[in-house]
């Protein structure tokens, strides 16, 4: 018996028969308990009352029969991970910690397109005593839908009932927005029984947002992307980033400055995001680094910097040893003295 449990008993005398029924509904608490239910059959015959005959199951209230006893079990759901993005456990000795879907990235302008489900396979007795699927339903959802980044959302569960298994589904959409580079948030999620009679572990996914990446639009040309992003049309910075093959399957190698036309790129790691490009370089900052002090080593700005590393607070901020900040050299003259002090 699992979410309803429906007890039928019948009995039967002489003349006539007997149908009692009991419907019960078990609780999250009762799951894998062994619930007895027990039943007497009573006519209204007041014919066999002592002293005509001895037996104790006649009364003045009629006949009693047999006792009859039911023994229900609780079945517990079976809940478990499907599809081709399943957690894994946190590692041995690190306690009961939350489960790890494989981290993700996101890129500026992409759409990130995922999908994770559960299910659950337990099996029990039917009232004619065959194994069949039990009728558990699996809630997914995510444990804190309002603290969900911007441009991430969770959409509609859906239910697919099938022969041997209850599945809910979970779409998860990233259309990663300008401002969020550098940034790295962290997704849990939950799957239970409806009626909380099981669960699985929280499984959390990681989705970092990569910093100097963007992903091409419809119509965009290496031009039209330069003067978005900086203002000038000296597109040829962003084609001797893009010109060569990085070793990244997820970055396409750029032969055309037009061959930037949605679709044109093909991505074959995940081909529901879109085609990513570097949009500047990666610096990693040395012992006594600021952003000041980077604004005037490569001919740029502090505005420009913070603009594309929004996760730096100020400019006068000290970087830390291996920190990376994106820039874009260049992008502005250098003066006679070659003074950038104040490069703001």
């Amino acid at each position: 018996m699992y979410t309803t449990g429906l007890l039928l008993v019948t009995y039967f005398n002489h003349n006539a028969d007997t149908t009692h029924t009991v419907t019960w509904r078990p609780q999250a608490i009762d799951v894998n308990r062994t619930v007895r239910m027990c039943a007497t059959a009573r006519d209204n015959s007041t014919l066999c009352v002592p002293p005509r005959s001895p037996d104790p199951r006649a009364t003045s209230y009629g006949w009693y029969g047999e006792e009859h006893c039911v023994d229900v079990f609780i079945v517990a759901p079976s809940l478990a991970w499907v599809g081709d993005l399943l957690p894994s456990p946190p590692p041995p000795g690190t306690g009961t910690g939350a489960w790890r879907f494989p981290d993700q990235q996101g890129f500026v302008g992409c759409k990130l397109s995922l999908a994770i489900a559960a299910v659950d396979v337990s099996v029990g007795l039917n009232a004619s005593g065959i194994s069949a699927p039990t009728p558990y339903t699996v809630a997914l959802r995510a444990t804190d839908p309002d603290g969900l980044p911007a441009g991430l959302s969770v959409l509609a569960v859906e239910v697919a009932g099938g022969s041997s298994a209850k599945e809910a589904t979970v779409k998860i959409e990233y259309v990663v927005p300008r401002g969020v580079e550098g940034s790295v948030y962290t997704v849990c999620f939950e799957a239970s029984e409806a009626h909380g009679a099981g669960a699985l572990p929280v499984a959390c996914m990681v989705f970092s947002v990569q910093r100097c990446m963007y992903c091409a639009q419809a119509a965009e040309t290496l031009e039209s992307v330069m003067r978005e992003l900086v203002g000038d049309s000296n597109w040829l910075r962003l084609w001797a980033a893009n010109g060569n093959d990085d070793g990244n399957p997820l970055t396409p190698t750029i032969t055309h400055p037009d061959q930037l036309l949605d679709g044109a790129i093909p991505n074959p790691a995940n081909p529901t995001q879109g085609s990513p490009f570097h949009v500047g370089n990666i610096y990693e900052a040395e012992a006594g680094d600021s952003v000041v002090k980077l604004a005037s080593m490569f001919h740029t700005t502090v505005k420009e910097i913070l603009r594309f590393n929004p996760d730096i607070s100020h400019g006068g901020t000290s970087l830390q040893v291996g920190q990376e900040v994106c820039l874009l050299p260049c992008t502005r003259i250098p003066s006679p003295s070659n003074d950038y002090a104040f490069a703001y």
